[in-house]
């Protein structure tokens, strides 16, 4: 149990691999090869932001060279200017490609619907984590997110946030057994066009 994975410091050239990973965890825990929605309007809008914005610091849980999980944070700030900045590079990728009208569906609900997020002063960084399919209940995202919640202290953040969906329910209890508490919640219909339904987020919180 104890060497299910090793722990590192995420580095740029994790981008692709992490990426990878995101989009195959990306739909309440399993694969969005399923759905419509294509990788690169994916990782331009849940990865990307994280490896361009500043401040932007995190870990990988790995076994050998292989990545199992991740976590990833940085400033809301800097991720919000990130969103403002490439609008336009977002509809591109939305465009291109065979899922069009998924992406623009998505990317629309994104736009329009009212996210409920955290007081920036209180908790200033935002943060992305999925674990693989294949390496769940081992341990890894516990230690992804003890360590990634020991560096956020240590560089002087008061508070951490992220937003869940109330049907991964993994992620819910785990973020609740590490005292997160829950801040707000807002429904959305950017998965509608899958789930013919409204699903509700979460946003949760941890004061450091």
């Amino acid at each position: 149990m104890t060497n299910a994975c090793n722990i590192a410091t995420v580095k740029q050239s994790d981008i692709n691999a992490i990426a990878k990973l995101a989009y195959d965890t990306g739909f309440f825990g399993d694969s969005l090869n399923a759905t419509p929605i294509s990788y690169d309007l994916w990782k331009a809008i849940y990865v990307d932001p994280y490896f361009t914005a500043k401040k932007t610091f995190g870990y990988v849980a790995k076994r050998g060279n292989e990545i199992l999980g991740y976590i990833i944070g940085g400033e809301n700030i800097h991720i919000n200017k990130y969103y403002n900045s490439n609008k336009i590079r977002l509809i591109f990728k939305a465009m291109v490609g065979k899922n069009i009208i998924a992406n623009i569906y998505l990317l629309y609900h994104l736009a329009v619907t009212p996210i409920k997020k955290a007081d920036d002063y209180k908790y200033p960084v935002h943060f992305h984590m999925a674990v693989r399919k294949d390496s769940r209940g081992n341990g890894c995202g516990s230690r992804l997110l003890i360590n990634f919640v020991e560096l956020a202290r240590d560089m002087g953040y008061p508070g951490i946030q992220i937003g869940v969906a109330e049907e991964s329910i993994v992620a819910i209890n785990m973020y609740r057994k590490h005292m997160f508490k829950e801040y707000a919640k807002w429904k959305t219909k950017m998965w509608s066009l899958i789930l013919h339904k409204e699903v509700e987020y979460i946003r949760m919180v941890k004061s450091l």
